[in-house]
């Protein structure tokens, strides 16, 4: 079996320089790394990781909470995860709560087993994470969803502000009576966006209407099901607001198969810029989310916290957002 000194002299560089690649990639140059990764594939040499976690009294492993697995939202998130765990030699766990109440439980016993160093949550509660007697405090860090307690670490956008956009975008057009499918009632990520659609039309002098206002889950089937209860309210609207892509694409289905043309007889406008948004027809607006530089500022805040030579971030992270125009929305039919 092939050793770390192997590995130093096919490189023709120092072991030192073969740990510190390892172990900080960040404080050697590029072509430095490249020389030890490519001596590392010619060696054959493999870290054995299971000693050195004894030695640190880690697992090297971090568990990721996910509302839903399946909801492609959170795909960019997890690879600027794995990015960076990848980067300082940890793993990162999934853990699919299936958008149950308690659905972390069973998952959290990772935590009290030793199985992991630490959390981080997508969902929008905070878990409650079971302490271990005579260790140092597990970490935990949400991503996304956020609580208004600055005593929580979070990486988010401004919701509010996005929220703001996307409606001031559609009052620009020329729409007035503007729809808004919200997540759940109980998130504040939900609450913040509907903060953001009603500001925008109070700054534009409109009072907005309750009837226009209705409730999904960020799923598909939930924005086929709003868009459903809005038509048979018989409210009258030339527009809609999502609050996620995934009810967006929903709301267009039902749409279209109640003979309504989208963007002609009803624009629309989302929220995440998830993949699918570009090649959905038409091609959907929506508010961009910056995903995988979410996912890389979790991880990095919780690589941080557990004592791993990374640059820590601010407690409440805030990154930056825009809107994305495309073809699905345009002014209303006069």
């Amino acid at each position: 079996m092939s050793s770390i000194k192997d590995v130093a002299r096919l490189a023709g560089v120092s072991i030192a320089t073969v740990s510190r690649t390892l172990a900080e990639p960040e404080k050697v140059s590029e072509a430095t790394q490249r020389k030890v990764q490519t001596a590392i594939r010619r060696s054959g040499y493999v870290r054995n990781e299971l000693a050195r976690s004894f030695r640190m009294q880690r697992t090297q492993t971090i568990l990721v909470l996910l509302p839903d697995i399946g909801n492609p939202f959170y795909s960019l998130i997890v690879q600027g995860m794995e990015e960076i765990a990848q980067r300082y030699g940890f793993r990162i766990l999934l853990g699919d709560m299936q958008n149950r109440a308690g659905g972390e439980a069973k998952y959290l016993q990772t935590v009290s087993q030793r199985q992991v160093d630490g959390v981080i949550s997508l969902g929008s509660t905070l878990p409650a994470i079971p302490q271990r007697k005579g260790s140092a405090r597990i970490p935990l860090i949400m991503a996304c969803e956020y609580l208004h307690d600055d005593a929580v670490t979070s990486v988010s956008i401004d919701n509010v502000a996005a929220a703001q956009l996307a409606t001031q975008h559609l009052l620009d057009h020329g729409h007035t009576r503007i729809a808004f499918i919200n997540g759940p009632a109980t998130t504040p990520l939900s609450k913040d966006r509907l903060l953001g659609y009603r500001r925008a039309l109070k700054r534009a002098g409109l009072s907005g209407d309750k009837a226009l206002i209705v409730r999904g889950d960020f799923s598909l089937a939930s924005g086929e099901r709003a868009a459903r209860e809005l038509l048979e309210s018989k409210a009258r609207f030339s527009a809609i607001f999502a609050a996620s892509d995934a009810m967006a694409i929903g709301a267009i289905k039902e749409l279209r198969a109640r003979g309504k043309r989208v963007p002609h007889d009803i624009s629309i406008v989302g929220f995440d810029d998830i993949e699918f948004a570009q090649y959905v027809e038409p091609p959907l607006t929506t508010i961009h989310q910056p995903r995988r530089e979410i996912g890389r500022a979790a991880m990095q805040q919780m690589l941080s916290e557990l004592g791993a030579p990374v640059k820590p971030m601010q407690r409440q992270l805030v990154l930056e957002h825009h809107l994305v125009a495309r073809g699905s929305s345009v002014p209303p039919r006069q």
